[in-house]
C-alpha cells in the first residue's frame, strides 16, 4: 500500500473567505512574498482520487496549506471539512486536526478534532510564531499529542521567519521551506524533544528538507563535541538513517490507519513510499 502524507486539500468556503476565486489559479501574497498557489485541485477530491488512482495511492492524510498559521475560526471549518470528506471518501483520506496549538483554546481543538470528528493525526509546521519546535511552549501540544496516540506531521512554515535573504526571488518557497525543515528536524534531535517525550511520533515532511544530505556533519560534530544522544549517534550511515525516518513514519502511519479501523492496517504488505511536493 502506498500512503501520502504530502497531501493539500482547501475547504471552498476557506477560499472565498480568502478572496479566491475557485475558477481561476492564484497565488497568496503576504508581505510581497509568493505564499502558496491555490488551484482548482484543492477543492476538487473527486479530482485528487482519480489522481491517486492514476499513480496508485492508496491513502492520503489530509492537511490545509492554509491551516498552519490560521486562526481557530479557520482550524474549526478545515477540521470538519476533513472529517466530512473521511466520511464521504473511506479508507481513502484521513484528516489531520489543524489548530493554534500554542493556545489552550487550539488545544480543545485538536481534541475536539480527535474525540469529537474522528480525525486520526495532527499537523503543525516547522516554526510557530518564529519558535523553533524544541521550545518550552510546545510541551504541552506534545503531552496531548502523546495522550492522544497522535501523529504529528510536520510541514514547512508557509514563510519561514528569521531568514531576511529569502525574500526575494520566491527563494523563501524554493529553498527557505527546506533551509527550515533541516533546523526543525536538527533542534528536535539537539533539543532532546523525543527523550522528553518519548512516545511522540513525528513525520517530517520533504525529506526533512533533505537532511540526510548532511548527516556526516551530523556525526562530525556529535563527536567534536562529545554528543552522546542516540538520534545523532545514529546519523553516521546511510543504513541508520534510513532505519530513523521510516520507521519512524511507518510506526505514525500504521498507528492512524489502525486508530481509523482501515482494513489495511491489518495488511501484511504495505509498500512504503514518501512523497514530495
Amino acid at each position: 500500500m502506498i500512503i501520502d502524507f504530502q497531501h493539500h486539500f482547501m475547504p471552498l468556503e476557506l477560499a472565498k473567505r480568502r478572496g479566491f476565486d475557485a475558477t481561476k489559479p492564484g497565488n497568496l501574497m503576504e508581505g510581497g512574498i509568493p505564499k502558496l498557489t491555490v488551484h482548482e485541485r484543492l477543492y476538487n477530491m473527486d479530482a485528487q482520487i482519480r489522481d491517486m488512482d492514476l499513480v496508485g495511492i492508496d491513502v492520503a492524510a489530509l492537511s490545509c496549506n492554509l491551516g498552519w498559521d490560521a486562526p481557530l475560526e479557520d482550524c474549526q471549518l478545515i477540521n470538519d471539512s476533513a472529517a466530512e470528506l473521511q466520511q464521504r471518501y473511506p479508507n481513502r483520506f484521513v484528516g489531520l486536526a489543524h489548530a493554534p496549538v500554542l493556545e489552550p483554546a487550539g488545544l480543545k481543538e485538536i481534541e475536539r478534532a480527535v474525540k469529537d470528528l474522528g480525525l486520526w493525526g495532527t499537523t503543525i509546521a516547522s516554526q510557530i510564531n518564529g519558535l523553533p519546535l524544541d521550545a518550552p511552549l510546545f510541551a504541552p501540544f506534545y503531552k496531548l499529542a502523546c495522550a492522544l496516540d497522535l501523529a504529528i506531521f510536520v510541514h514547512p512554515a508557509m514563510i519561514p521567519l528569521g531568514y531576511s535573504l529569502f525574500k526575494e526571488y520566491d527563494l523563501a518557497r524554493i529553498i527557505g521551506r527546506e533551509v527550515d525543515l533541516q533546523i526543525a528536524v536538527t533542534r528536535v534531535i539537539a533539543g532532546r524533544v523525543m527523550e522528553e517525550f518519548p512516545a511522540l511520533k513525528l513525520v517530517f515532511s520533504h525529506f526533512g528538507g533533505g537532511i540526510a544530505a548532511v548527516k556526516e556533519r551530523f556525526y562530525a560534530i556529535s563527536v567534536e563535541r562529545r554528543l552522546t544522544h542516540p538520534a545523532i549517534v545514529a546519523i553516521q550511515t546511510s543504513r541508520a538513517q534510513e532505519a530513523l525516518t521510516t520507521t519512524r513514519m511507518r510506526d505514525s502511519v500504521s498507528a492512524i490507519l489502525r486508530q481509523s479501523g482501515s482494513a489495511w492496517s491489518r495488511s501484511p504488505k504495505i509498500r512504503w513510499t514518501y512523497a514530495q511536493a
